[in-house]
């Protein structure tokens, strides 16, 4: 896979949550994972801590590279580590990369990468979310829960996470709440969706916005019947999907 040209994310997961020690129970193999802790070997941020380099490529979907350099690949959050082919999983089935994975999701508004954390609601009851630290934008486990279970169950991904229903729900967004915030942070952590956003921008009756991207990603519009037809003038923006985004090695933070 190659290496994306996306953001790191700056922290852990869980940092800066009232509870480091709170734990998360993987939905098919109900295990305990801390989440924040570098301390525990299934949390997110011990990987990091760690030096493992993650590239995320879909919810489920990962090559998770060792600190020796060690490469393994995870599709449909089955491994093809040494554990889980030749021991089933040390951990009720699973083995510490796929556990290491349920922790993370993609973010479907700007494309970088969600991290399951710990959180206090105003009650003090705890709560626990994926949380993308480049938007603000946040999912609460049960939600990703039950979308996972359909995933396994359909053999499809989640519609939210394709480039077209990322496009769509930025759209949404800017009609709901009249601001472009969501617009112009999916083609910035994306911009291989500009020219995608931008069909979908003006089908939507968003012209002036639409103009608005195709400038500034070297694109050109024509609305022969009302609709965008956009061809790539400039630039290196394109339609083509790319891996989500990445997280440790030499230029990450852990």
């Amino acid at each position: 896979m190659p290496t994306p040209a996306y953001p790191d994310i700056k922290k852990p997961a869980g940092a800066g949550t009232p509870d480091g020690n709170a734990t998360q129970s993987f939905p098919t193999g109900n295990i305990a994972t801390p989440i924040g802790n570098v301390n525990e070997k299934l949390s997110i941020a011990h990987a990091m801590q760690q030096g493992y380099r993650i590239l995320l490529d879909g919810d489920g979907e990962a090559e998770i590279t060792s600190p020796a350099g060690e490469t393994y690949y995870i599709a449909n959050f089955d491994c093809n580590c040494p554990d889980k082919l030749c021991r089933g999983g040390s951990y009720k089935g699973r083995c510490k990369h796929e556990l290491w994975l349920s922790q993370l999701r993609p973010c479907e508004m700007c494309g970088s990468i969600m991290v399951l954390t710990a959180f206090r609601t105003c009650f003090g009851e705890e709560g626990r979310r994926f949380e993308c630290p480049t938007c603000g934008c946040a999912w609460d486990i049960g939600i990703v829960r039950a979308e996972r279970r359909l995933n396994r169950e359909t053999g499809e991904p989640s519609p939210k996470l394709t480039a077209q229903g990322r496009c769509r729900q930025a759209i949404h967004w800017l009609k709901t709440g009249s601001r472009d915030f969501y617009i112009w942070k999916l083609v910035e952590q994306s911009p291989h969706l500009a020219p995608l956003l931008t069909r979908e921008l003006a089908a939507a009756g968003q012209g002036k916005l639409a103009d608005q991207v195709a400038k500034q990603y070297g694109l050109s519009v024509s609305l022969p019947s009302g609709l965008s037809s956009v061809t790539l003038v400039e630039g290196e923006a394109s339609a083509k999907e790319g891996p989500v985004g990445s997280m440790g090695g030499d230029r990450h933070a852990h």
